[in-house]
């Protein structure tokens, strides 16, 4: 199996240099990239990055070095290319590209409702908003479909008690 390639020295790394972990917060999320080879945490101050067959950090980002508070990271596979949803009521409909290699916004959409999900591939960004799914060209973001969707109900319903 391929080892993850790991951004040495341009990330701030988990650890310090005494081997202590140093602290994000208290962990609001926790999810799996696509091909299940790396742990992304979603902490109070940042997120981190973590290799799952070792659990060795692979990098961290506070989040004011980002741009703010995140409440999604997805990871393209095993790239440094990360897609990151704002988590602030003012910024829950805005998906920042992020270069973690370079540290640094790739590009900024802004949408008018809140975004629900994101999903990447090779070649396509997908995002989820309450009413709408918008498919995106990874390498130029440049918006190819926009497909209209029921939004979804706010609660399952519940089940029905049998007659007597």
């Amino acid at each position: 199996m391929a080892e993850p390639t790991k951004t040495e020295g341009s990330m701030e790394r988990l650890t310090s240099g005494s081997g202590t972990r140093s602290s994000l917060g208290e962990i609001s999320s926790v999810g799996l990239n696509q091909d299940g080879s790396c742990i992304v945490v979603i902490a109070r101050r940042g997120f981190s990055i973590l290799d799952v067959e070792t659990c060795q950090p692979l990098y961290q980002e506070y989040f004011h070095a980002c741009g703010g508070v995140v409440r999604e990271v997805e990871m393209l596979f095993q790239t440094s290319l990360l897609a990151l949803v704002g988590g602030t009521a003012e910024s829950r409909g805005q998906l920042t590209m992020w270069n973690a290699r370079a540290r640094c916004s790739i590009c900024t959409l802004k949408f008018s409702s809140d975004i629900c999900a994101v999903r990447l591939n090779h070649r396509r960004a997908v995002v989820f908003l309450k009413t709408k799914v918008h498919i995106f060209d990874l390498k130029t973001m440049k918006s190819l479909l926009v497909v209209d969707r029921e939004a979804p109900p706010l609660a399952p319903p519940l089940p029905q008690a049998p007659h007597a």
